[in-house]
């Protein structure tokens, strides 16, 4: 019920509930973004900038964040790296950092709600080295199960939600 209180319309008997309560009432539209897919779907040209890949890049997510907030879901998207983004022994990780950055710029200038999972995989390689990730956590150029254990585990923690025990 509103009332004037002080000269002013004021909301009362009723909490108003905060962005973050309204957006735990959504649905959550998980959307997973391989960056490496984006980059070689939208690349038009390989005298195509970097810029101009985050230009079509914002507008793909823009789009997709439309779609879903017609369907009245929430749409999360998880910034998921590729094996190629991994390997040391590739240069198209170091390639794509740039338009990574830029991806993640589009994210926090846009207030989307994006899970990078890009330290968590850099973290593991980094305990585990190379070829012991490759074995346990990749599965040719997908992750294993163990490499989506990774991903469920922060999609969970982003959401709040509790761990269901698998044994």
């Amino acid at each position: 019920m509103f009332k004037k209180v002080d000269e002013k319309w004021t909301l009362t008997g009723s909490p108003v509930p905060t962005r973050q309560q309204r957006l735990k009432r959504q649905l959550p539209l998980i959307i997973a973004l391989p960056k490496l897919l984006l980059d070689i779907s939208l690349r038009p040209s390989p005298s195509e900038t970097d810029e101009t890949i985050a230009e079509l890049g914002e507008w793909l997510i823009l789009e997709m964040r439309r779609e879903a907030q017609k369907q009245n879901a929430r749409p999360i998207f998880v910034l998921m790296p590729w094996r190629f983004e991994l390997d040391p022994t590739q240069d198209m990780g170091l390639r794509g950092q740039k338009q990574y950055e830029l991806l993640l710029q589009t994210c926090n200038q846009n207030q989307l709600e994006c899970i990078d999972l890009f330290p968590q995989f850099r973290q593991v390689l980094k305990t585990h080295g190379w070829q012991d990730f490759e074995a346990q956590y990749l599965q040719e150029e997908h992750l294993s199960s163990k490499g989506y254990e990774i991903v469920a585990k922060a999609v969970g923690e982003y959401l709040n939600l509790t761990p269901v025990s698998t044994q």
